[in-house]
């Protein structure tokens, strides 16, 4: 599988009470608009990621990473459900409407990846795949009030 979360995003924003705000690349694993930051850590084991979001001003009510991919083969994908599945959950391919809480998994006909969130995120938090890569999206409302937001990937 060719697709990576560790490589650097293409895109980060963050929906305050101002509205979206682009974050730019402030240093290696950083960035900012000034007064939102977010900032993404390889921890010590390899496969996990730290995501920190840091708020001087405004509250932080949406966090959208997106990786660009352009994937080399077709792909076929695994999602959760917002509380349950009831029977209706399988590979299907991609559907860029689809959104898929917490985790996914994709196969690329050779290998298989996954990408989730870990448990006690503090936010609600899913994954959309279209042609052209992989958004992780997280509601982090409720979690910025215990500030900063640690979450890991």
């Amino acid at each position: 599988m060719d697709f990576n979360i560790f490589k650097s995003p293409s895109l980060v924003l963050a929906e305050t009470e101002q509205g979206w705000e682009k974050l730019m690349p402030a240093a290696d694993s950083v960035w900012s608009t000034g007064h939102v930051t977010v900032t993404m850590k390889l921890r010590e084991t390899a496969a996990d990621m730290g995501l920190y979001l840091e708020s001087k001003k405004s509250a932080v009510h949406t966090i959208c990473i997106r990786w660009n991919h352009s994937f080399t083969r077709p792909v076929t994908l695994l999602g959760d459900h917002w509380e349950r599945g009831y029977g209706d959950m399988g590979w299907s391919g991609i559907q860029p409407e689809r959104v898929m809480p917490w985790y996914f998994m994709i196969h690329d006909g050779s290998s298989t990846a996954g990408f989730g969130v870990k448990t006690g995120a503090g936010s609600m938090c899913c994954w959309q795949v279209d042609a052209d890569g992989v958004t992780l999206t997280a509601d982090v409302a409720a979690a910025v009030k215990a500030s900063p937001l640690e979450t890991g990937f």
